[in-house]
């Protein structure tokens, strides 16, 4: 008897207007640069000016093939000329990269706006360096990201780990954890007691305190100050290791163990290591820390490092010392034996001018302490080029207060220039060194730049830089073509300056109007990402309107898949998920720790704001790599290799990126870099060439590519433009869905922070090849055909041309995205009876045929729970949406599957749906 199948998708297959109402209404194609930036910038000109007319002519060419790809936004110079239509820009959106540019070309965004955005600092109230309490090895949100709590110090102090030990500090480390009660809360810090002042000193019981507290004003019944670095906005922030039922660090009616003493030693492998010691005599450190690499990178600026303290005034005179700051900045590696030398801020280029000043604080009154005047003359010519060792004298005078207060400390001299002006590669090394003379209790430490110290700590910077938003945004923020700023791959600690613009971008914006401070992400960790979606956005939780992740795999000399396709696999493994590049050492337990991991998984978390919430999700925007690059010497006229060197990306690698994309939950494409450009130095070699000069990746010569000459697409434009047309017609599709997941092939698990569990195995095997042709199946109608067909062409019958009776291997080399459906009238909510797959072929370039790597893929389901018996299986990627598979819940685990053919790099996109079977 006929079965009729009764689809519930029909509607959603015809309904365009569904779409009218969801959220994210645009698939995003983005291309980083276009021509008119060529025109506002001219890139490196060989010698000879360029043609003005010329630079426009081929701003327009690419205007129009930039048109042909569908391209919506486009990272450029926003002005009159480029947000207004013309042949210049037609219709895409400028994201307005000139927000970082106006520093050197200010025009209608001045230099301040340009300058301020890269400010590097720690909001001292959410994220300062924590001291006191253990120092635990852990940077997730429950231990705010490292930057330690109110009962736990920063990782990155005082800690047990050889590894974030300074070589240099004491052998002994004096002091103890205690806990006090500071302005409305409790939170543990270091003490430290001169030594003969031992079993003298108590610290206060909790009646004491409060009793002190009322004599202060303080009212028991108000709010007390919420927990460090929590955000009661952010879901995820737990509060951050304090509980107020649970006991304290310490019987706070007993005196602090003074007979804590840590001591360096080496242990039996040599080494360093702390263990207890008691006695405590003469100078000691009482803190110590290492500063990630990755923090405090403005190397060409003046920097600020605060300590937050108190001390028991009493009778000392004025002038007694109390402790010392000594900070040394070295090589983050191959540093050999300098960070064995002894501190000597003399010796060591960092030794300070000999004049004393003073910093207003937060308070406006001049208690931050910058040099004393009896510190040691600085010695230039006895220094060492990459060891700087700076000390800072802290005495009585500079507290001016009887709580814990600010002071802080800084020279002229205290940068990081020998290291480069944007540095990645040095230690920043701190200790501070007890005097022993007065009481004192250390809360934490704070560093920032001086461009910190003037948006934040002084007048006019800020209210400067909101006047020139204003300025910009009254002039073209209503215009069709703006869409928003751009602030490309920002370092962690500009995460509060950040803030700031974004609270005044959107203050400032027209009401129709939706600007944030968008820009690329970086090759950055889960850490990085999830301390910048706590902290960068604003109070109401709004952070970006998107997130866009960029990351490219394919570096120069990389392997083609014919010739290493391992060796493409593990690229393509840390393009996905990159475990060697570490914020912290590893620890005793030798432990991953995926807070230190990077790559497309993380993006996607950070997406989702680490959550299975999907009201504070916002759609990622994956880059696709299209061009190569290369280092040249301008003065010898030959390449040279350089550390950001990238080869070309072949036709099925550029689909590949895009297809992993979406099987990671991907809602839009940026693609780098959409022009060729000339800097001075290095040339990036994007989707056109000089038409009279065109680039060849194997020739040594270099090559001399001119922008105000006629452009042409390059087959990387024609690869991209097919691939993206591939997806076109399942944008609406993807812009419907919600990510839950992806399951490797490889290993047949879930990746991390999968939440659904629909997949049993997908295994695969490889196409027969077609007849005589040597070409895999590339999913031709015909098998005979021969044909190049779409990297996305999935039309093909099995039995017919591939021969299905080669067994599957029980692997496959597969990524499979899980996608949830959310309502089309509620983006919140999920339909529980639709799911998508999204499966990618990894293989790509098997030979040097461009149509090689094709696989069968056989997919098993687990029991859907879809609330239907009986459901469909559909691939939504192919014309007329052909359905794969009818299957049922009652049927056995190894009947319950489907199978698909993906060309080399390919994707597609499934649909399972319930079905009514009616006889």
């Amino acid at each position: 008897m006929k079965k009729i199948i009764i689809i519930l998708f029909a509607l959603f297959l015809s309904c365009e207007t569904l779409f009218a109402q969801i959220r994210d209404t645009t698939f995003p194609i983005i291309a980083f640069f276009d021509g008119y930036v060529s025109y506002k910038i001219p890139p490196f000109n060989w010698g000879k000016e360029f043609n003005a007319e010329g630079l426009k002519r081929s701003a327009e060419t690419i205007s129009e093939y930039f048109d042909s790809l569908g391209v919506t936004h486009s990272v450029s110079w926003a002005d009159e000329v480029s947000t207004t239509p013309s042949p210049l820009n037609r219709k895409r959106k400028i994201l307005n990269m000139h927000l970082e540019w106006s520093k050197d070309y200010p025009h209608l965004l001045g230099k301040e706006t340009g300058t301020y955005i890269k400010a590097q600092g720690q909001d001292r109230e959410a994220y300062p360096f924590q001291i006191g309490g253990s120092s635990i090895f852990n940077i997730s949100p429950d231990y705010n990201f490292g930057f330690g709590t109110k009962t736990s110090s920063s990782v990155w102090f005082n800690s047990t780990n050889p590894d974030l030990i300074p070589k240099w500090i004491t052998p002994e480390i004096a002091g103890s954890d205690t806990t006090v009660y500071d302005n409305g809360e409790w939170v543990t810090v270091r003490f430290a007691l001169p030594s003969g002042e031992i079993g003298e000193q108590t610290t206060p019981n909790r009646n004491q305190v409060y009793n002190q507290n009322q004599d202060q004003g303080y009212d028991p019944n108000q709010n007390q100050k919420q927990d460090r670095g929590y955000d009661p906005n952010q879901k995820q922030n737990q509060d951050q290791g304090y509980d107020p039922n649970q006991k304290q660090n310490q019987d706070l009616n007993q005196s602090p163990d003074r007979e804590l003493k840590k001591q360096i030693k080496n242990d039996e492998n040599g080494e360093r290591v702390l263990t207890i010691n008691s006695g405590f005599q003469g100078k000691k450190h009482i803190v110590y820390g290492k500063i990630f690499r990755m923090m405090f990178t403005n190397g060409n600026l003046q920097h600020y490092f605060a300590v937050k303290a108190k001390i028991d005034k009493r009778n000392y005179p004025d002038d007694t010392e109390v402790f010392r700051v000594q900070i040394r900045v070295l090589p983050a590696s191959n540093n050999g034996s300098l960070a064995e030398l002894p501190f000597d801020p003399e010796t060591h280029r960092g030794a300070l001018s000999p004049k004393s000043n003073f910093l207003p604080g937060e308070d406006g009154d001049k208690n931050s302490k910058v040099a004393d005047e009896k510190n040691q003359q600085h010695t230039e010519e006895t220094s060492s080029p990459l060891l700087k060792d700076f000390e800072f004298i802290v005495r009585k005078r500079d507290f001016t207060s009887d709580g814990f207060q600010w002071i802080t400390l800084t020279d002229p001299n205290l940068n990081f220039k020998e290291f480069g002006a944007v540095t990645v590669d040095k230690n920043i090394e701190i200790g501070i060194l007890y005097s022993n003379l007065i009481p004192v209790q250390i809360d934490a430490i704070s560093v920032h730049d001086e461009l910190y110290q003037s948006f934040f700590y002084e007048k006019g910077a800020k209210e400067t830089v909101r006047s020139q938003l204003k300025s910009f945004i009254d002039s073209l923020g209503s215009t069709e073509l703006f869409g928003s700023f751009y602030d490309d791959e920002p370092f962690l600690l500009t995460a509060n300056v950040r803030k700031e613009y974004t609270k005044m971008v959107r203050e400032l914006a027209p009401g129709n109007k939706s600007f944030d401070i968008a820009g690329a992400s970086g090759v950055y960790w889960r850490w990085h990402f999830g301390f910048d979606r706590t902290y960068a956005a604003l109070p109401a939780g709004f952070y970006k309107n998107y997130f866009i992740f960029d990351n490219y795999p394919f570096q120069a000399g990389h392997p083609r898949g014919f010739q290493d396709q391992t060796a493409v696999q593990k690229a393509i493994e840390n393009f996905i998920e990159y475990k060697n590049e570490r914020v912290l050492p590893r620890d005793e337990t030798g432990r991953e720790d995926p807070w230190q991991f990077m790559g497309l998984l993380t993006a996607i978390e950070a997406a989702k704001n680490f959550t299975p919430d999907l009201s504070d999700d916002i759609p990622l925007t994956s880059t696709i790599q299209v061009s190569g690059s290369r280092g040249f010497n301008p003065e010898k006229g030959e390449y040279v290799r350089g550390a950001l060197d990238l080869r070309f990306p072949s036709k099925q690698e550029i689909a590949l990126q895009g297809n992993l994309a979406l099987s990671f939950g991907a809602k839009g494409f940026m693609f780098y870099m959409g022009t060729t450009r000339v800097d001075y130095g290095m040339i990036t070699f994007g989707l056109f060439d000089d038409a009279t000069n065109p680039y060849n990746e194997n020739s040594a010569s270099l090559n001399k590519q001119r922008a105000d000459n006629p452009q042409i697409p390059n087959e990387r434009y024609w690869a991209l433009k097919e691939f993206l047309e591939s997806v076109k017609p399942i944008e609406k599709f993807i812009l419907r869905t919600s990510w839950a997941g992806t399951f490797s092939g490889n290993t047949q698990t879930y990746r991390r922070s999968a939440g659904a569990d629909w997949i049993a195995r997908v295994n695969g095997k490889r196409a027969n090849p077609q007849n005589g042709t040597g070409n895999y199946g590339n999913g031709a109608a015909n098998p005979n055909g021969g044909e190049d067909f779409s990297v996305n062409n999935s039309n093909y019958d099995p039995a017919v041309n591939f021969g299905n009776d080669t067994p599957f291997e029980k692997f496959s080399d597969t990524e499979t995205g899980l996608l949830q459906l959310t309502r089309w009238n509620n983006f919140y909510q999920i339909e529980p009876d639709t799911i998508f797959l999204y499966i990618t072929n990894k293989i790509v370039d098997e030979t040097e045929d461009p149509n090689s790597g094709g696989r069968i893929i056989e997919v098993y389901l687990n029991h859907l729970n879809l609330g239907y018996k009986n459901y469909s299986v559909f691939d939504m990627s192919s014309p007329g949406q052909p359905q794969l598979a009818a299957l049922s819940e009652s049927m056995s685990d190894d009947l319950r599957k489907f199978e698909i053919f993906l060309p080399g790099g390919g994707g597609r996109l499934i649909m399972i749906v319930p079905s009514i079977q009616v006889r």
